[in-house]
């Protein structure tokens, strides 16, 4: 069970391997024997961002690896090669404790400490929380640069649009202004032509006539 790992090379000695391993984990990694392994997925790449918010296109998995100096263990016994392990045919359907102590077996038979594989996921996913951090906080400037380019556009917006309104109501003011004196003119031409019609109307009736009565009275 997961022997067909172990063909591969020849089982090196402990004393050398250890040597040209990486440097010994802190000892309570020894308590975490028993932890369990994630599955493995497969990386996925965020989208590449635009503008200045990052220094170029996010990078792969492997490449963030890569820039902190994380390789892989000697006979490639990595945590990826455990995930590798836990995913094949041979011990997919195991039951966990099964599952643990193949992987446990393989490594011991590989010469390969447990502490180690350990030690290279804890770098590993502690290269990728630093870089999603640094990413983040590049994209937070970046967004607070944007929140402020877009105050500085809406007291512009604001500024401009109370100037045009202002430009506006001085302009209906014009406007009023210069009628005030063509209404006082209209009151007064209504005047006049009420004046002129009341003396046609006058003008125009005819005299009336003197009753008999009127006219015996007077001559006694």
């Amino acid at each position: 069970m997961l022997t067909k790992w172990l063909r591969r090379e020849p089982r090196p000695d402990r004393k050398d391997a250890a040597n040209k391993m990486m440097a010994s984990p802190e000892p309570n990694d020894a308590k975490r024997v028993g932890i369990d392994l994630p599955a493995h997925r497969s990386p996925q790449t965020r989208p590449v961002a635009e503008g200045p918010a990052v220094s170029g296109p996010l990078l792969q998995i492997e490449d963030i690896y890569r820039a902190k100096g994380i390789i892989g263990l000697r006979m490639g016994y990595s945590i990826h090669k455990v995930v590798e392990m836990l995913g094949s045919n041979h011990a997919r359907d195991l039951p966990p404790e099964m599952k643990r102590a193949s992987v446990l077996m393989a490594l011991d038979a590989a010469g390969v400490p447990l502490d180690d594989v350990l030690r290279d996921a804890e770098l590993r996913v502690e290269a990728l929380n630093t870089y999603e951090t640094d990413q983040e906080r590049q994209l937070a400037e970046y967004e607070s640069r944007k929140v402020q380019e877009n105050a500085a556009i809406q007291a512009e917006m604001e500024r401009v649009t109370a100037h045009y309104l202002e430009r506006l109501k001085r302009n209906m003011d014009d406007v009023t202004q210069m009628r005030a004196p063509f209404a006082a003119w209209q009151a007064a031409k209504q005047q006049e032509a009420q004046r002129i019609a009341e003396a046609v109307e006058l003008c125009s009736k005819s005299a009336p006539e003197i009753s008999p009565s009127v006219s015996a009275s007077s001559r006694g």
